[in-house]
């Protein structure tokens, strides 16, 4: 049943999506009355190969996923904005990752300087290529893949306003957003399985304790800084281990109320840009269940070399390395490791592009490759590939539970 009435919503939201991309301002009269609307989005296509059955059970080589998610745009008179994107995905094995979110519901709406977004929506902080290490406002969408990239909608007050020298921001977030973790048949897991459904909070309010942040970020010539603070619940549960009613162990997720103060800061000197992130935090649990104070950055250089070997190309050369003060001790696998990357634009019309990499533990022999590839093969159709390899990966080492997890995806997308 679950699986049916995931196929069906997808194709209720296809066939939204892919009628009129714009609507006339008379669909919307009497109700919202935008001087101007638009509909746009993407629907895609997956499929995932895993080489290896997973260490923690998982079976299925080959899975195939559908996702949706269209962009509902308004603008009124006075330069008010609403807009609403929805996200759906139906993924073969996993049910985990079958899952829906409102990645984006947000009015806006700004004066000679200040900017207000108000509802659901998404803010990124950060400039590392390897590590998003401050990027705290968002929970991560674990299912959507290992990368982390993916975030899921934050319900906040975001308030921004202009100094003159630099924008100071404000954020109140008034209700938290769980994290949710892989099924049994999902991939990119541990051994044992995570239990949301006994998740338990430091605060008696759990989710409805109000988070709040501040952000002041500024340019000066070459320099871009930005300076935040943090208060509320960690986007980052610490794991204990616990017992089902079936009497299985499982870990059991605790979100804690942390502190957490941001650097971040990028220098643009010619065809150099020279990146660092840090972070001081208070109030997590490291992975022996014990409260520690920490502190954690992330710093590199990428190198750009235009019309590489005299073609239209683009080549940037990328090296970071990350350090976490608790190094063994550490919830975060990449504590003490070394980032080699390459990323190659032909800024051709197809707007082929690549990102190579390798992630190296510097006390252990454990290494990771992986490839993000895109290529644009007719108008609105993308195909994107994207693989990951773990290599000598040691048994004490937090990625051990993922060593038979090297995959191939690709995906078909087709944005309107």
């Amino acid at each position: 049943m679950k699986i049916l009435l995931s196929v069906g919503v997808l194709l209720v939201l296809s066939m939204v999506t892919v009628r009129d991309a714009a609507l006339s301002n008379d669909n919307f009269a009497g109700i919202f009355s935008p001087a101007f609307s638009e509909i746009s989005g993407y629907v895609s296509g997956e499929v995932s190969f895993f080489p290896k059955v997973g260490l923690a059970g998982a079976e299925d080589r080959a899975r195939f996923s559908l996702a949706v998610e269209p962009e509902y745009y308004l603008e009124y008179d006075g330069g008010a904005t609403i807009t609403f994107r929805p996200f759906y995905r139906f993924d073969s094995v996993d049910s985990s990752r079958t899952h829906g979110d409102v990645r984006e519901l947000l009015f806006q709406s700004s004066g000679m300087d200040w900017y207000l977004s108000l509802g659901v929506g998404k803010v990124f902080w950060g400039v590392a290529e390897s590590k998003h290490l401050i990027d705290i406002v968002n929970q991560t969408d674990v299912v959507e893949g290992p990368n982390g990239e993916a975030k899921l909608g934050q319900p906040m007050v975001h308030l921004s306003t202009d100094l003159g020298l630099g924008f100071l921001d404000f954020l109140v977030m008034p209700y938290f957003r769980e994290r949710e973790f892989p099924s049994r048949s999902g991939r990119f897991r541990d051994v044992l399985l995570v239990d949301s459904a006994k998740s338990s909070y430091e605060t008696k309010l759990e989710q409805w304790h109000p988070d709040a942040a501040m952000r002041y970020t500024v340019s000066l010539g070459n320099w871009d800084l930005g300076l935040a603070q943090f208060y509320g619940t960690s986007r980052e549960p610490s794991l204990a281990l616990g017992v089902t009613d079936d009497g299985n162990t499982v870990f059991v997720p605790t979100y804690e109320v942390i502190s957490q103060t941001t650097l971040d800061l990028q220098l643009t000197s010619g065809v150099w840009l020279w990146k660092l992130e840090g972070m001081v935090r208070s109030g997590q649990k490291n992975v022996f269940g014990v409260e520690q104070n920490y502190y954690s950055g992330v710093g590199g250089v990428e190198h750009n070399i235009y019309g590489f070997a005299g073609t239209y190309a683009d080549l940037g050369i990328l090296v970071e390395y990350m350090r976490d003060s608790r190094l063994t001790a550490a919830t975060d696998p990449l504590s003490n490791d070394i980032f080699i990357g390459t990323r190659l634009a032909l800024n051709d019309e197809a707007d082929s592009q690549a990102l190579l990499g390798v992630l190296q533990a510097t006390n252990s022999s454990t290494r990771q490759y992986f490839v993000e590839a895109s290529q644009r093969i007719s108008d609105g159709v993308k195909l994107t590939l994207e693989a990951q390899l773990f290599s000598a990966v040691e048994s004490n080492d937090p990625l051990q539970g993922l060593r038979d997890d090297d995959f191939l995806r690709l995906e078909l997308a087709y944005y309107y």
